[in-house]
């Protein structure tokens, strides 16, 4: 995925001026930096949600997950993945097979009925993870998607996440605010600052994920230089 002379501003706030930034097929690019510089603009922008100018060279379709479940209450878990890929997945049969596929990769198969509203958050963010995932997207962007939950739970839903990426290797970009799960999840760390908005931190993580440790040399290291870059 590769942003090429981006170009955006709200009124007279400028956020990005001929922006650049290549993202490598089929890693984790975690993106941080202070709320509001302009992280989740990014996103809106790769999805094709907010206008701009420049250039965004995507292969394939995108699909994404944000910090909020967003599930619609009148539709059943099943009936919430079938809506979001029927256009996409047009075979009923088929389509039904994957859903019941995805579920039972992150323990849910058991909820295929179940309405948003009997759903503990930690399930109804499953069930956004298990969209992000049948969607048919060579690249998945991910708002915070482990926003607010407590440390046990964000552990359980991170494991979950690399699960679901090691047998389908999407190119992801990660908006997180929580450094840890950007030192345990992410391949290549970059830091957004300024105005318009230049990196002012970009390294990768030649690490395994399943070998990572935070207190490992290595990752505290680069913990303790990413925290005075934040702290600024």
């Amino acid at each position: 995925m590769r942003i090429i002379n981006l170009n955006k501003s709200y009124g007279d706030k400028n956020i990005f001026e001929n922006f650049n930034l290549e993202c490598e097929k089929g890693k984790i690019t975690a993106i941080m930096g202070r709320s509001g510089i302009g992280k989740t603009t990014l996103l809106k922008i790769i999805a094709g949600l907010i206008d701009y100018d420049g250039k965004i060279e995507c292969d394939g379709n995108i699909s994404y997950v944000f910090g909020e479940a967003s599930l619609i209450p009148s539709l059943t878990v099943k009936q919430n993945l079938s809506y979001a890929v029927s256009h996409v997945i047009k075979d009923k049969v088929e389509r039904e097979k994957a859903i019941i596929d995805i579920l039972e990769q992150v323990e849910l198969k058991g909820e295929i009925n179940s309405y948003p509203q009997n759903l503990s958050t930690g399930m109804a963010q499953r069930v956004a993870l298990a969209r992000g995932f049948l969607y048919p997207s060579k690249l998945l962007i991910m708002d915070e998607p482990f926003r607010g939950l407590d440390t046990a739970l964000k552990s359980k839903l991170e494991r979950y996440f690399l699960k679901l990426l090691s047998k389908d290797n999407k190119t992801v970009i990660l908006i997180t605010h929580d450094l840890n799960e950007a030192l345990l999840l992410a391949d290549r760390i970059i830091v957004f600052d300024n105005r318009p908005v230049d990196i002012t931190f970009d390294e990768v993580i030649d690490i395994s994920q399943d070998e990572r440790a935070l207190s490992s040399k290595e990752i505290s290291s680069l913990a303790d230089r990413l925290l005075k870059i934040l702290q600024s």
